[in-house]
Parts: structure tokens; sequence; C-alpha cells
């Protein structure tokens, strides 16, 4: 984990023929001792990075490749800040950390740098992601969200469809309902996503620390579930013991 001493250095992309020596001279003028939160992927240059910086953060995020979450209305979620970035067609959907081909990805991902012997910790961009969707009003109600919460729950319910079926149309609204606390269960989804994030990191750490221990994770500090200040996802090796840290 991070010393005193560590100098750390974010270079989040490069390209391979054309910016890739630029980065290289900027390290070699400040001399890091870590490379964060990185989205190079390319192993030639990450191997050329750890020549002068020996620890190189992989950096996983919630919009590459795009995900599968969905509004109340079934349409892809796009966070706020990615929305006018591209074109439309070409914009990253977020993933939900219910859909089992979204957590598959981020494993793959994972276990290929671990097994590269390129990194041996890493950045999550985003990682409180369902969470983060419904602070931006945006709360993922794909199948795979409606099916968990059933599940949760213990009954039988598709919970977009039993609002739907009490008048509400759009996500906008079951928000500003729920603010006067006039949506049933709508505490038990929220609490529920919050699991989520966590069954999320459980079931990522089961699959993609098989050939040697981890040596770290970290995450966006973040203001988590509307609370003030801050709180950031803390685990030393990304084990399922992770708690939330609050200031």
């Amino acid at each position: 984990m991070l010393k005193n001493s560590d100098i750390c250095l974010s270079v989040r992309s490069v390209d391979k023929d054309k910016t890739a020596e630029a980065a290289l001279s900027l390290m070699r003028a400040l001399h890091p001792t870590r490379i964060e939160w990185s989205y190079v992927s390319d192993r030639e240059v990450i191997a050329r990075f750890r020549e002068i910086a020996p620890v190189f953060v992989a950096t996983l995020n919630t919009i590459f490749p795009s995900g599968h979450a969905q509004s109340f209305t079934g349409e892809p979620i796009i966070a706020p800040w990615m929305i006018g970035l591209g074109r439309p067609g070409e914009r990253r959907t977020y993933i939900c950390q219910n859909n089992p081909d979204d957590l598959r990805i981020r494993i793959d991902q994972a276990t290929s740098f671990i097994a590269d012997g390129i990194a041996d910790c890493f950045q999550f961009d985003d990682w409180y992601c369902n969470m983060q969707m419904l602070e931006f009003g945006k709360p993922c109600f794909c199948d795979h969200c409606m099916r968990e919460f059933a599940t949760e729950l213990g009954i039988s319910i598709d919970y977009r469809r039993y609002l739907r079926g009490r008048g509400f149309t759009h996500a906008v609204e079951v928000l500003r309902a729920a603010e006067h606390e006039a949506v049933p269960l709508w505490d038990d989804y929220r609490r529920f996503q919050q699991r989520t994030v966590t069954r999320f990191f459980r079931a990522k750490d089961a699959h993609s620390w098989r050939s040697r221990p981890a040596r770290g994770f970290c995450g966006c500090t973040v203001s988590f579930a509307g609370s003030p200040g801050w709180k950031i996802f803390v685990s030393s090796t990304w084990r399922p013991n992770a708690v939330y840290a609050r200031r």
C-alpha cells in the first residue's frame, strides 16, 4: 500500500504511437514510484511505465465496456456528466451490479491483469454504481434488479410493474414522492441497492484473486446515500469484510 515516500502520478490514457512517449518523458522528469488510476491496458506500454514506476494501479470502471443498467422506462442509463460526450448512439451505458454479465466482464478484466503480472492493486472508478444511479436520479430498474429485490424481500413482486400500477410513469415521479415517504417499499429498495454494491465486490473477490493474494483496492471518495461529508470503500485486500469509513 502507499508509503509516505511514494510519489504518485495518474496517467489516465495514452496512444501507444502518439502520446506514450510524452507520458514516459514526464515520468522520467518526475520520478514517480506509482502510476495510479490508469486506463492504459497495452502490456508493452505498461511494462515501459513500470521500468520507471514499479507499481502500476490498473483501473476498472462502470462504463467501459458499456453495461446494461436500465431506467424506470427501460432506457439505458447514462451518467449526467457523460451525456454531452460523443454521439447519442455511442454514449456508454452504466453497468448494473446485479447483472451477471457486467460482473463477469469486470472479473475477466481484473483476472487478466493479475495473470499477466501487470497489476496487484486496482482503482475502481464510480465503484458504488447502483447507489450512484439512485443519487443522480436514474435508479436501475432492470430485470436483474427486479428479480434480486424480490428474492431479498422473499415475496413475488416486480417492483417496477408494481409502481406503474400505482400510477408512476417515470423515475422523477418516484423520487419526488419518495421525498414525502409516499412510495411503498422505497426504503427497502434503497437498502437493497446499497447491499448490491457490497455483493458485487464480494463476488469479484471470490473469482478474481485465484493465482496470488491481492495487494489492494481503492475507490473514489464520494458523498454516499445523500449523507454529509464523504465515505470511501476501504478494503486492504478486496475482501468481503470491507467497510464504509465516514468522516
